[in-house]
Order: structure tokens, then C-alpha cells, then sequence
């Protein structure tokens, strides 16, 4: 069986002695201290926790045990719940910087990047048209690979296709970004 990830936070969250049984409520407060997902508003909060509860009981890594006197349902951690058993997920996006300087050189850096992308795309669809020519001139000069020389010069008229969309998606975004 894969092991199930689990984000950073929450993990911190749940091998702390302070969680050993738990509700929904208890575990969406703690989290929102955190502080590390800032742009969780307590809706999504709720909702992220209360899917990790139910991937935790579906692992057999927590089990339901009875409702508090609020009427919430109270959780607990299972011996199954050990590190041979989960991995540690990638963290919640923290909020990007905002923007400044550094923003408009890194925008100068990928329009750069974009340009060196393009340039590699170009030389490609040259290559591909010689490609797809010469197949069409080795077609006549051998009749009788014609069936061959036509499956490749296909292949080489798809992959001039492809490129060709590349080449344009690249030049619109550039053209966007300028």
C-alpha cells in the first residue's frame, strides 16, 4: 500500500502530544495559528482538515471515537499512525511576495527564457520542413520504400504541426508580456 502524504503543518499538527484525541474545531484552530497558509480562509481550512480526517480513517490511522458534549465528533491517532506508514507532503503555498523591482527583473528574466525557447523552437521547425522534404524527394527516388518513407515523413509533418503551435503560443505570450 502507498504511503499516505501528508502536508508538513497538519503533521506537526498531529504528532504533537496536545492532539492525542482531537475534533474537527480543535485541529482547524491550531492550524489557522499556524500562520503558514495565509490565504486559507477558515472555510478552507475546515474543509482541508476535515478531508485529511477522512484520508487519516480511511488509512486506518485514526478512528472516530465518540462526540464531545458539543455534539463534534472526537478523533484519535491509531498505532498505525507512525513515520514507516506516511510521508511528508509538500507545504501550503505561503503568499507571494509582492511585487517590486525583483518582480520586474524576474519578468525580465522569463521573457528572456521565453526568447531563448522560442529561438530552440524555430531551428527546430527548419529542421523538421528539411526533414519532411527530403523524405518527400527520397520517396521518389525509392519507389519502393514508399510506404516507410511516407510513415516518417507523417511523423515529421506532425511534429512541424506541434512546433509550430509552440512557436505561436511562445510569440503570444511574449507579445502579452511586453
Amino acid at each position: 500500500m502507498p504511503k499516505l502524504k501528508i502536508k508538513p503543518e497538519l503533521l506537526s499538527l498531529l504528532t504533537s502530544h496536545e492532539f492525542l484525541t482531537f475534533s474537527r474545531a480543535d485541529l482547524v484552530e491550531a492550524y489557522l495559528k499556524l500562520g503558514s497558509s495565509p490565504n486559507l480562509n477558515t472555510k478552507q481550512a475546515h474543509q482541508f482538515i476535515q478531508r485529511n480526517i477522512d484520508r487519516l480513517i480511511w488509512a486506518g490511522f485514526a478512528i472516530k471515537e465518540s462526540d464531545d458534549n458539543n455534539g463534534r465528533p472526537r478523533y484519535r491517532l491509531t498505532n498505525s499512525f507512525n513515520p514507516e506508514n506516511y510521508s511528508i507532503g509538500s507545504p501550503h503555498r505561503k503568499t507571494p511576495p509582492k511585487e517590486s523591482n525583483k518582480s520586474s527583473k524576474s519578468n525580465n528574466h522569463y521573457i528572456n527564457d521565453l526568447k531563448e525557447q522560442l529561438k530552440k523552437h524555430k531551428l527546430e521547425l527548419l529542421t523538421t520542413i528539411s526533414e519532411a522534404e527530403e523524405y518527400e524527394v527520397l520517396s521518389s527516388q525509392l519507389p519502393n520504400r514508399r510506404d516507410d518513407l511516407q510513415e516518417l515523413y507523417n511523423d515529421a509533418r506532425n511534429r512541424y504541426s506541434k512546433t509550430l503551435g509552440r512557436v505561436k503560443a511562445i510569440e503570444s505570450l511574449i507579445s502579452k508580456c511586453q
